[in-house]
């Protein structure tokens, strides 16, 4: 699939499943760096809660142009958000093994007001780079497609169709236009479910609603002189809190 394929289906559909995106060692490294940064020994660990969604730190692995700057995923976004996007945050989602089913929700709030929200084009795009497969048994991100048009999911039951389950292998990928409803689903495995989610955006759009408690991302100054100049702007919101 060529850019402009991937860009059409994303528009229209609100995400796009990207397969073989990443190596296996790749994300092995990916998945070890994590882990260290939230002193997570085994999947087996035991979280405080079902589910835990914090920001993460960019250093090592995460510095790697293939992670941050991969050449595919690039020309997909500046298709849409312009060659100036940047990095607004930096998540990892975790859901405990006996989770349940989340709400529908989309992600960053409205802009402006709804009618307008879903009428202009995307601001931001979620990068989903799945730590372990994710499939029915580990559970996934369920995904209500076009919703990123306006059309009303915001009230209805989580196993209301249309939807689609994404059924991801490692080192497959998705991206998600933010405004698209989605919610994960039920972990019936044994094992941890880890997702790392990066949103890109214009360079204008910064979400407001959803970093108080922790911040989008962070990245010391020493890390950050390690970038090459050509992207040091894509990193011009670390260590962002927005408290109130």
């Amino acid at each position: 699939m060529d850019t402009n394929q991937a860009v059409s289906i994303l528009k229209s559909d609100g995400y796009i499943h990207l397969p073989g995106i990443f190596s296996l060692d790749f994300i092995s490294k990916l998945k070890s760096e994590t882990y260290n940064q939230l002193n997570i020994e085994s999947d087996q660990h035991d979280l405080p809660t079902k589910r835990v969604l914090t920001s993460l730190s960019f250093k090592n692995v995460f510095l790697e142009e293939n992670f941050f700057s991969n050449e595919k995923i690039s020309s997909i976004l500046k298709s849409i958000l312009g060659p100036d996007f940047l990095i607004e945050s930096f998540l990892i989602a975790l859901t405990a093994p006996g989770s349940p089913m989340l709400h529908i929700h989309s992600d960053g709030g409205i802009l402006y007001s709804e009618k307008k929200n879903f009428s202009l084009p995307a601001h931001a795009i979620g990068f989903l780079v799945p730590l372990t497969k994710m499939n029915e048994v580990s559970g996934t991100t369920r995904i209500w497609p076009k919703s990123n048009t306006g059309l009303p999911y915001r009230n209805k039951n989580q196993h209301e169709k249309p939807f689609t389950d994404l059924d991801l292998e490692l080192g497959d990928i998705a991206l998600l236009d933010t405004r698209t409803f989605h919610a994960g689903t039920p972990n019936q495995s044994d094992s941890l479910r880890p997702l790392l989610y990066v949103t890109f955006s214009t360079p204008w759009y910064i979400n407001q609603i959803d970093f108080k408690e922790f911040s989008n991302f962070t990245l010391s100054d020493q890390d950050f002189n390690t970038i090459s100049d050509s992207k040091k702007h894509m990193f011009v919101r670390r260590n962002i809190r927005l408290n109130v």
